[in-house]
Protein backbone atom coordinates (compact mmCIF):
# COMPACT_ATOMS: atom_id res chain seq x y z
CA UNK A 1 0.00 0.00 0.00
CA UNK A 2 2.72 2.48 1.05
CA UNK A 3 4.79 1.65 -2.70
CA UNK A 4 1.50 2.24 -4.30
CA UNK A 5 0.85 5.69 -2.61
CA UNK A 6 4.68 7.24 -3.16
CA UNK A 7 4.51 5.61 -7.07
CA UNK A 8 1.28 7.28 -7.74
CA UNK A 9 1.43 10.46 -6.56
CA UNK A 10 0.83 12.93 -8.73
CA UNK A 11 2.54 16.06 -7.47
CA UNK A 12 6.54 16.70 -6.94
CA UNK A 13 6.71 15.68 -3.62
CA UNK A 14 4.32 12.38 -2.50
CA UNK A 15 3.14 12.35 1.51
CA UNK A 16 2.27 9.30 2.82
CA UNK A 17 1.40 8.65 6.65
CA UNK A 18 0.89 5.45 8.19
CA UNK A 19 -0.31 4.74 11.78
CA UNK A 20 -1.14 2.05 13.64
CA UNK A 21 -3.65 2.06 16.35
CA UNK A 22 -5.41 -0.62 18.70
CA UNK A 23 -8.79 -0.31 20.17
CA UNK A 24 -8.56 -2.55 23.04
CA UNK A 25 -11.95 -2.59 24.48
CA UNK A 26 -12.71 -4.18 20.73
CA UNK A 27 -9.72 -6.47 21.05
CA UNK A 28 -9.13 -4.53 17.48
CA UNK A 29 -6.00 -3.05 15.70
CA UNK A 30 -6.20 -0.49 12.72
CA UNK A 31 -4.24 0.20 9.93
CA UNK A 32 -4.27 3.56 8.01
CA UNK A 33 -2.36 4.30 5.09
CA UNK A 34 -2.54 7.90 4.17
CA UNK A 35 -1.18 9.63 0.81
CA UNK A 36 -1.77 12.86 -1.37
CA UNK A 37 -2.38 11.29 -4.65
CA UNK A 38 -5.26 11.42 -6.70
CA UNK A 39 -7.15 8.27 -5.01
CA UNK A 40 -8.06 4.87 -6.39
CA UNK A 41 -9.94 4.54 -9.67
CA UNK A 42 -13.21 3.60 -9.09
CA UNK A 43 -13.18 0.36 -11.58
CA UNK A 44 -10.41 -0.77 -9.07
CA UNK A 45 -12.51 -0.67 -5.92
CA UNK A 46 -15.99 -1.37 -7.85
CA UNK A 47 -14.51 -4.89 -9.00
CA UNK A 48 -13.21 -5.57 -5.27
CA UNK A 49 -16.60 -4.40 -3.93
CA UNK A 50 -18.52 -6.87 -6.22
CA UNK A 51 -15.93 -9.72 -5.59
CA UNK A 52 -15.59 -10.87 -9.03
CA UNK A 53 -13.44 -10.03 -12.09
CA UNK A 54 -15.13 -10.09 -15.54
CA UNK A 55 -13.18 -10.05 -18.99
CA UNK A 56 -15.13 -6.58 -19.70
CA UNK A 57 -14.35 -5.26 -15.91
CA UNK A 58 -11.68 -5.62 -14.15
CA UNK A 59 -8.51 -4.25 -11.96
CA UNK A 60 -5.40 -3.55 -13.18
CA UNK A 61 -3.31 -5.66 -10.84
CA UNK A 62 -3.59 -8.01 -8.04
CA UNK A 63 -2.73 -6.11 -5.31
CA UNK A 64 -5.61 -4.82 -3.81
CA UNK A 65 -7.11 -8.52 -4.26
CA UNK A 66 -4.10 -9.86 -1.88
CA UNK A 67 -4.50 -7.25 0.61
CA UNK A 68 -8.76 -7.46 0.91
CA UNK A 69 -8.18 -12.06 0.65
CA UNK A 70 -6.09 -11.19 3.81
CA UNK A 71 -7.55 -8.70 5.69
CA UNK A 72 -10.54 -10.95 5.20
CA UNK A 73 -9.26 -14.45 5.81
CA UNK A 74 -8.20 -12.34 9.02
CA UNK A 75 -12.17 -11.77 10.18
CA UNK A 76 -11.05 -8.06 9.17
CA UNK A 77 -12.42 -5.13 7.12
CA UNK A 78 -10.58 -3.33 4.58
CA UNK A 79 -11.87 0.58 3.70
CA UNK A 80 -11.44 3.05 1.33
CA UNK A 81 -11.55 6.95 1.08
CA UNK A 82 -10.53 9.59 -1.27
CA UNK A 83 -11.02 13.74 -0.55
CA UNK A 84 -9.49 16.75 -2.01
CA UNK A 85 -6.38 15.61 0.44
CA UNK A 86 -5.35 12.20 -0.73
CA UNK A 87 -6.81 8.54 -0.33
CA UNK A 88 -6.82 6.95 2.66
CA UNK A 89 -6.68 3.11 3.51
CA UNK A 90 -7.95 1.80 6.46
CA UNK A 91 -7.57 -2.39 7.83
CA UNK A 92 -9.40 -3.02 10.70
CA UNK A 93 -8.14 -6.38 12.02
CA UNK A 94 -10.34 -7.66 15.20
CA UNK A 95 -8.82 -9.82 18.04
CA UNK A 96 -5.16 -8.73 17.52
CA UNK A 97 -5.07 -6.77 21.03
Amino acid sequence: MLENALEHAENGTPRAEVTLETVTDAGEAVLTVRDSGPGIPEHELAVLERGQETALEHGSGIGLWIVLWCVTALGGDLEFETDDDGTTVRVTVPGVV
